[in-house]
């Protein structure tokens, strides 16, 4: 991509009714799309509870990574830590829109991004990925739905600067 190109930010739908057909052949019934929808509001509540537990886990797994890096350990034991705690968020990333939590969203797809090339987790690595953690536990604490508004901008774009500064060291 040249200096003068810019990037298209491609935004995918986060609603059911946007991600299917209606209407026409292969087409879902919209009976059933309206039931689907009405599942996925009701779920909304046990979202928050599931996302919740994957921030325990998450957190977990950053702090085992931590204290094997800490202790020089065995690196693989290090990796597999980051490993999993990649999991969980990739997870979280997938399952944030789909209940109207798209900062959660943003926020994993940031986190997994930092965490697909890690090696260990020394405590700048671990500065950028609690910060991240921390961010989605408030969005899910505060219940901060949609894009969070100005608040939510702000959130992304300080975890944005945070990574920055962190590769410019």
């Amino acid at each position: 991509m040249g200096s003068q190109d810019k990037a298209e930010v491609i935004t995918p739908p986060t609603q059911l009714r946007d991600k299917v057909t209606t209407g026409g052949p292969g087409a879902i019934d919209e009976t059933v799309l309206q039931r689907a929808e009405a599942v996925l509001v009701n779920m909304t509540e046990d979202y928050l509870g599931w996302a919740g537990e994957d921030l325990d886990r998450l957190q977990g797994e950053v702090d085992k990574a931590a204290k094997a890096a800490k202790e020089a350990k065995d690196k693989a034991d290090v990796k597999t830590h980051i490993e999993e705690a990649f999991r969980i968020v990739h997870d979280m990333k997938g399952q944030g829109g789909s209940f109207n939590y798209q900062l959660v969203t943003r926020i994993a797809n940031q986190l997994c991004h930092f965490l697909e090339n890690l090696e260990t987790l020394g405590p700048r690595e671990q500065e950028v990925v609690q910060l991240h953690l921390d961010g989605m536990r408030l969005v899910v604490t505060r219940k901060m739905t949609g894009d969070g508004g100005a608040a939510g901008k702000g959130l992304v774009d300080g975890l944005d600067a945070c990574i920055r500064k962190f590769r410019q060291r």
